[in-house]
């Protein structure tokens, strides 16, 4: 088939879900002849920085693929990095249990903080909306000179929300610069 007669191309992009199941949703690409599914390691095998991923597609799309695609667009540490990630799933399994594990401790910490209202998150962030008169965009400044970085939005879907990325256990916790 031809990329062209192709009704609708879906993508899912595995960046922002749950760490599991990833081999099922691969064999999707086999049954749906328009179905891409795309990950990255930024999360999942703590490569953050790193800027690797890998996708699976089907094969209509991959000579378009080849067309577009830079020479240089992955470093060879990357590269090295993944593919090390990839032979090692102890370590995917302990890099995924840690991740879960924080996602879970940063979701209880972020209710207490009385101005933000968490939503439930199974993905390598939480949502917060920012609440009781305090201004988003001047936390998010606040907390950016204290060295803490959280993502701030300006869209009108999103105006007067943050997202909270999951990081390190060891690192500060936010509510220990909010209390």
């Amino acid at each position: 088939m031809n990329i062209l007669d192709l009704p609708i191309l879906v993508v899912l992009d595995e960046a922002y879900i749950e760490f599991s199941g990833i081999k099922s949703r691969m064999g999707w690409v086999k049954k749906f002849e328009n179905l891409i599914v795309l990950r990255t390691f930024s999360k999942r095998a703590g490569l953050a920085g790193l800027r690797v991923g890998y996708g699976a597609f089907p094969l209509c799309i991959i000579g378009y693929l080849w067309r577009a695609k830079q020479p240089y667009n992955v470093s060879v540490a990357a590269e090295v990095s993944a593919c090390v990630a990839l032979l090692n799933p102890t370590y995917l399994e302990k890099v995924k249990e840690a991740l879960v594990q924080e996602r879970d401790r940063l979701y209880k910490l972020l209710k207490e903080v009385p101005f933000l209202n968490p939503f439930p998150s199974y993905s390598n962030f939480i949502l917060c909306e920012v609440m009781s008169g305090m201004d988003a965009k001047k936390l998010k400044d606040d907390l950016a000179k204290m060295g803490v970085m959280i993502r701030y939005y300006n869209n009108k879907e999103l105006k007067g929300y943050v997202r909270v990325s999951i990081g390190k256990p060891q690192f500060p916790f936010l509510t220990d610069f909010w209390c």
